[in-house]
């Protein structure tokens, strides 16, 4: 698994272009073109699972960020929690 590209995520903050008042065709394509960047490596995409230690340190209007540990080695990572894409996923 490759590791997180904190550098990458930084050039890469498409999802900001994502807004709440978009028609529901917006939002899915949106969200088809975020995991065809994640295949390309653009932006990793881990499973919660893998982690361990989960806990917050802000939040915002488009999610939550966690710091968490790596179970397998207990690397540190921040993690992003986006809130609307869940919602959007929900009504899809």
């Amino acid at each position: 698994m490759s590791q997180l590209n904190i550098k990458k995520a930084v050039q890469y903050p498409y999802l900001a272009a994502i807004k709440p008042q978009k028609k529901m065709s917006d939002i899915k394509e949106s969200i088809d073109w975020f995991e065809e960047k994640i295949d390309e490596g653009y932006f990793n995409y881990y499973e919660y699972l893998h982690f361990k230690n989960v806990q917050p340190i802000g939040n915002g209007s488009f999610g939550n960020v966690m710091r968490a540990n790596w179970k397998s080695n207990d690397r540190l990572f921040a993690l992003k929690f986006f809130k609307m894409i869940k919602l959007q996923l929900e009504k899809l």
